[in-house]
Formats: C-alpha cells, sequence, structure tokens
C-alpha cells in the first residue's frame, strides 16, 4: 500500500514538472495570433516569440555570408493614440475595452521592456517562419528572389499583475545602430513598430493569459483582406509574396599574364586588397573560390586576412583568384588593389574590372619599376548584387639590364664553364699525346 502511495507521488510529481515546463515554453505566434477558445479554461504561455526576418539575396548563386547588423527593441504600453480606451471585436462578435498595462494597481505585467537580435557572419541559431528553432550554417546559397533568414526575441508578462480581464495592448518599437553601415535596405514590410494585444481572463482568483495578437497598425481595422488595412503579423516579418531584402557584394582578384615569352608566370606577386568605407563590415576571406581554370592553390602562409582592418594579403600567380565576399551593400562600397613587383624585371600592369557596371578611377597602364617594393594600386568601386572580378594582368615586354643579368646570368655562366672545360680538355688531349709520342 505504501509503495502504492510513493508510486502515485511520483506520477503527480512528474506531470506537475511536466507542466511546468510546458508553461515556461514561448507561445508561439501562427499568422500572427495565439488563440485560446473564449469558453474553456485553456490558457496560453505567459511569454511570447516575436520573430525578427531578414533577407538576403544574391544574383550570382554564390554562397554569402550574412551581414552583422544589431536591431535593438523597446517594449513598452500602449497609449490613447494606439487605440487605448478603444473596443476591440473579435470574429465572434465578442467586444472589449483595450486597457493600457501602466494603469494596474499590482503593478506591471509586462516583464521584459528591452531586447535584442543581432545577425552576423558567425550566427548559427535562428528560427523558421513558423517559429520552430532552426540551425542557420553560413556561407549560404541565397536565392536571386530572397532569401529568409530569421531571428527572434521574448516578452514574457506576468498574469497575476494584472488588475481585470480584457485586452491588454503594447507597442514595439525597433531600431538599428548600423542598419545603413551593413547596407541593409527598409521595405513597406520593415516598419519600425508593431502591436501586440494580450487577452486576459479571470483564473480563479488570479488572471491568465488566453491569447496574443501581434498587428502592424494600431490606427486601422484588423483585416487581412484589405490593403490599408493593419496586418497580423509573426513579428517584424514580411507580409505577402514580396520580400524586402538586403544586397551582398563580391570582389574578386585574378592574377594573370600577357602573350610575352618571357612572362615569370610561375611567380607569385604580391597583392594587397583593403576594402574602405563602410563597405568594410563583415567581409570574408573566399578562400576556395574557383572560376573556370583559375585557382587558389594557396599554401599555408601564403594568405593574410586582417577581418578588423578588412585587409587581404595574398600572392597570385598565373590564374590565382583571391575573392571576397560577403562585402555587405553600402553607400558606394569600395576597394583599393595594389599589387607589388618584388622581381627584377620591369612589368607593363594593366588593370581590368570585368564587370561593365563598375566605375573605377586610378586604373592606369603603368611599368611597374623593378625591384624597387613600389605599388601601383586601382580604386574599384564595387557593384551590387554583382561579382566584381578585376583582373591584374602583367606583361614583360622588354628586359632590364638587372633583370638579364638575374634571369640569364647563370645560363651564361653555364655556358662558359662549359667553353672553358672544353678548351681545358682539349689542351689536356694534346699535351698527353705529344708525352706519348715523346716515349
Amino acid at each position: 500500500m505504501r509503495n502504492k502511495k510513493l508510486v502515485a507521488l511520483i506520477m503527480t510529481l512528474v506531470m506537475v514538472f511536466a507542466m511546468s515546463a510546458t508553461a515556461l515554453a514561448d507561445e508561439t505566434l501562427s499568422d500572427g495570433i495565439v488563440d485560446s477558445e473564449h469558453n474553456t479554461t485553456t490558457t496560453a504561455d505567459p511569454s511570447v516569440l516575436i520573430l525578427k526576418e531578414l533577407v538576403i539575396y544574391n544574383t550570382d548563386g554564390k554562397a554569402i555570408y550574412l551581414p552583422t547588423v544589431n536591431y535593438s527593441y523597446v517594449i513598452t504600453e500602449a497609449g490613447e493614440a494606439d487605440g487605448v480606451g478603444n473596443t476591440v471585436t473579435d470574429s465572434e462578435g465578442v467586444s472589449g475595452l483595450v486597457y493600457a498595462d501602466d494603469a494596474n494597481t499590482n503593478g506591471r505585467a509586462l516583464q521584459t521592456t528591452e531586447a535584442t537580435v543581432a545577425f552576423s557572419p558567425a550566427t548559427t541559431a535562428g528560427y523558421n517562419a513558423d517559429g520552430s528553432e532552426a540551425t542557420i550554417t553560413q556561407p549560404m546559397v541565397a536565392a536571386a528572389a530572397g532569401t529568409s533568414v530569421y531571428g527572434g526575441f521574448t516578452i514574457t508578462f506576468d498574469p497575476s499583475k494584472f488588475d481585470h480581464p480584457g485586452v491588454y495592448r503594447y507597442k514595439i518599437t525597433e531600431s538599428s545602430d548600423n542598419r545603413e553601415a551593413a547596407g541593409i535596405t527598409t521595405g513597406s514590410d520593415t516598419a519600425a513598430v508593431r502591436y501586440l494585444d494580450v487577452y486576459v481572463r479571470t483564473s480563479g482568483e488570479s488572471y491568465a493569459i488566453y491569447g496574443y495578437v501581434c498587428f502592424t497598425d494600431a490606427s486601422a481595422a484588423i483585416d487581412p483582406d484589405t490593403a490599408a488595412a493593419a496586418k497580423k503579423t509573426n513579428g517584424f516579418v514580411h507580409s505577402g509574396d514580396d520580400l524586402s531584402s538586403v544586397a551582398d557584394q563580391y570582389l574578386e582578384v585574378t592574377k594573370a599574364f600577357g602573350t610575352s615569352a618571357l612572362n615569370q608566370k610561375g611567380h607569385q606577386f604580391p597583392v594587397t586588397i583593403v576594402l574602405t568605407g563602410t563597405s568594410a563590415t563583415g567581409a570574408k576571406l573566399n578562400a576556395a573560390a574557383t572560376t573556370g581554370a583559375k585557382d587558389t592553390g594557396f599554401t599555408d602562409g601564403n594568405v593574410i586576412f586582417d577581418a578588423t582592418t578588412k585587409t587581404l594579403i595574398v600572392n597570385l600567380s598565373e590564374n590565382q583568384i583571391a575573392a571576397l565576399y560577403g562585402i555587405p551593400a553600402a553607400v558606394e562600397p569600395a576597394a583599393t588593389v595594389q599589387e607589388e613587383n618584388d622581381t627584377y624585371d620591369a612589368y607593363k600592369l594593366t588593370v581590368t574590372a570585368e564587370n561593365s557596371s563598375v566605375t573605377s578611377t586610378g586604373i592606369t597602364n603603368a611599368i611597374v619599376v623593378a625591384n624597387s617594393n613600389s605599388e601601383t594600386s586601382a580604386v574599384i568601386k564595387i557593384d551590387e548584387n554583382e561579382v566584381t572580378t578585376i583582373t591584374l594582368t602583367n606583361d614583360l615586354t622588354e628586359l632590364s639590364p638587372t633583370g638579364l643579368l638575374f634571369r640569364f646570368g647563370p645560363y651564361i655562366l653555364m655556358l662558359i664553364g662549359g667553353i672553358v672545360l672544353i678548351v681545358l680538355g682539349f689542351k689536356f688531349a694534346r699535351r698527353s699525346r705529344r708525352e706519348s709520342e715523346e716515349a
């Protein structure tokens, strides 16, 4: 008998803990709604998940990283200008007054007043569109029509703090300290404000939440069939079929040589790429990118990428390519590309941009002085949504005297040495023959 009572007690505790775990879970909005029937005692969780959507796209289909961007949210009680004091009517025709939480004598039911959502090239945890948890793998392939990535934050309430049943309205305001720097553009669905109505009923001697509605505009009626109406939403996400967008750009630098047979195609010339302006935030080195017959061919110590200064230093020989990608869109993002000639020859350097919409300044055909550690640079404007490919072409049209010495000197010495040996051998042979005849 005692064992049966013990088992019953254990089962009861298990059920209590299971119910407690459920109560602590975040409620997920579905099409902007968490709904429990009015005529039941079903309650909603005291926390609700608000999604933040970031849409990325790229027209060339290459894998990219997310931009580095931070979003901040302030959650406050709504005021009269937001419809507090008005009545709302649900789909069943039940009307109720809209209240503000700050008038409660028991204190605020709202427990979360600030929240943040951040995306970066290191982001791995996120959500799906339905609020379920998702793993973000970077870099990712973004569709030309847009690919959505979701973050989120939780707003928590204490139902015991409410004074009476009804609808309580809250205002959620979004801001970002680096949205523009990250190159993120806003669209009609990225307005800075969302509203959250919390539906409260009596529950014994206290109160319980039985529903949530998140929507876009407190000054308009909520009607999904009317374009001018407020929309129910899962948070700061798009509605309809249109995606707001953020563009990432790419920069490829390729090493090539002209037609001269004297070109040192196997020599690796030092190339420095420096991202300038706000485009420097969030760039990544693509050490595995290949295009056609081009290859990376990089060895350990051959590539230096400084994530702080956004500087790439790499040694490139013929057909090798260094690619920077995940460069956020910004106001005229640009890069300075420099090549150093560390040989003993004077090369003619030609710099070309393979994207016709790219504008370039400072690109000239120049003779790079031999072994002078001089650098010829080109300032490149990186085109939005396209791969900007810069080709550095070296051509050795004539040899410098010093270059001639170092390039062919060893062979000349070998030739002279061979001639000397032949002459000495011939003399030795004549002497040996003479000594044989005299003997």
